[in-house]
């Protein structure tokens, strides 16, 4: 094997060796507040502490009644001043809710369903499905870089 194929071998092993990796429930809250952070430097909290509090009593209670009722750093809840109507949820349980969306929800039962639906994708992880998706992707990459590399240059046999 020569210099060159061992390099190749080894790339191509630690992309594989990753794509496999779990991701901490620790790992999990850094990135959900990395995620927060784009967000709320994108989107300004809303100032009112009492909706706040308000979105946060609601959720925690929907969040114990959850498959998922604990993340590593608990689920935080936030209403970002937007007129946008939409709501997200960065993995680890942090979940925004913009003003428009809120205006949007005629009721309680309406606001809940929101927060339920945010909710699922941090219990069913669909923030860390993207990522391990990515993961398998560049380790595919890697793989048929490094093969056309290094078997790239041969003619086959005939």
């Amino acid at each position: 094997m020569t210099g060159d194929q061992a390099t190749s071998l080894t790339k191509v092993a630690k992309a594989v060796t990753k794509s496999f990796e779990e991701i901490t429930p620790e790992q999990e809250y850094y990135i959900g507040r990395s995620v927060g952070a784009v967000l709320v430097n994108k989107y300004k909290p809303y100032p009112n502490g009492p909706a706040n509090d308000y979105l946060n009593l609601l959720g925690q209670t929907l969040a114990q009644a959850s498959d998922r009722p604990e993340t590593f750093g608990g689920y935080h809840f936030l209403v970002l001043e937007s007129p946008e109507i939409n709501a997200f949820a960065a993995p680890g349980g942090l979940i925004f809710v913009s003003q428009g969306m809120l205006r949007c929800c005629k009721s309680e039962d309406a606001v809940a369903a929101v927060l339920a639906h945010e909710i699922a994708h941090v219990q069913l992880r669909h923030g860390l499905q993207a990522i391990d998706k990515s993961r398998m992707t560049e380790a595919l990459t890697t793989l048929g870089a490094e093969g056309a590399k290094t078997l790239g240059g041969r003619s086959s046999p005939t």
